[in-house]
């Protein structure tokens, strides 16, 4: 449909950091996209923002662990 979407705004993650609050999990894995996609386009989220997301996490206090 042409719209852009990006699930790494200030928005989306603390909305994400809310509901893991909620959730309480044992343990977060945080990862990008590895192969090919059904759409075209996607990209991959940079290594600094997964890391950026991931210190968030730890924060908190969520055991976190992300692959690139």
């Amino acid at each position: 449909n042409g719209e852009s979407v990006d699930n790494t705004t200030e928005v989306e993650i603390t909305g994400w950091l809310e509901a893991l609050k909620q959730i309480k999990p044992k343990q977060v894995m945080i990862y990008t996209i590895d192969r090919e996609t059904p759409l075209k386009g996607l990209k991959k989220v940079p290594k600094e923002a997964l890391d950026a997301i991931a210190d968030r996490a730890r924060k908190e206090g969520f055991d976190v662990t992300v692959s690139y």
